[in-house]
């Protein structure tokens, strides 16, 4: 089985391909230039360097949020439109799991935070033992120090995501022992999104049914619900 997997969710993106049990080749990219600019030619380069083509695919899978509403965009609508031309179905993944599941050898409860902005994270926490993962709680969206009274008095704490070093600030000024996971790459890797999708391959759909789940409203509709409710107390 192969999947050519996309996350784009955050302030990195990266490009894989799943071959068979193993992470054929990958392709992180941390700079400042936009996803749209950098996602499709990584795939097409990674692609042409395995000796391999869309068509090779069995499936094209992508993180589905949560993250930043335009990356989550990108990141979907490049697997759709590959898996639209080639005839495949599409796996979802929460780029919270993936996170988590690229620290899978961390024993004790992982956190996997990436910045909301607005003194906010969007989280997930795991317990995970023997490289076993278990979800505790949905995907969600809360404030940090939310975050902090909630996992006060856990012994092994490890946080993941593009929002790793923020709580970690945090963490430490609010007493709470924590350690921030994978060293310097904090953010979701797009060969954790094929491993986890490989699991997950009864869940695939048709591409036209791939769904975002961006957790809260965008800024702007926040912006706009706020005006709304303005004017309604004006009336």
């Amino acid at each position: 089985m192969r999947i050519l997997a996309f996350d784009s969710c955050g302030k990195t993106a990266s490009v894989a391909v799943y071959d068979d049990g193993r992470v054929a080749g990958e392709v992180y990219i941390d700079t400042k230039q936009t996803h749209s600019a950098t996602l499709l030619p990584s795939a097409d380069w990674l692609l042409a360097s395995l000796g391999l083509a869309v068509a090779d695919m069995d499936y094209l899978a992508a993180t589905v949020g949560p993250g930043s509403f335009t990356g989550v965009r990108i990141g979907m609508s490049a697997a759709k439109g590959m898996a639209f031309g080639a005839g495949l179905k599409c796996i979802g993944v929460s780029s919270l799991y993936a996170a988590a599941y690229g620290v899978r050898d961390c024993e004790g409860l992982v956190c996997a935070v990436m910045d909301a902005r607005c003194g906010q994270v969007y989280n997930a926490n795991f317990k995970v033992n023997n490289s076993v993962i278990r979800r505790i709680c949905e995907d969600r969206a809360l404030a940090i120090d939310e975050l902090i009274d909630e996992v006060r008095g856990e012994k092994r704490i490890f946080l993941v995501g593009d929002g790793a070093l923020l709580c970690k600030e945090r963490f430490d000024a609010a007493g709470v022992d924590c350690a921030v996971a994978r060293g310097g790459r904090i953010g979701v890797s797009a060969g954790d999104v094929a491993l986890a999708a490989a699991e997950a391959v009864e869940t695939a759909v048709a591409p036209e049914a791939f769904a975002v789940n961006y957790i809260r409203l965008s800024q702007a509709e926040r912006e706009r619900n706020a005006r709304l409710e303005k004017t309604e107390e004006t009336k």
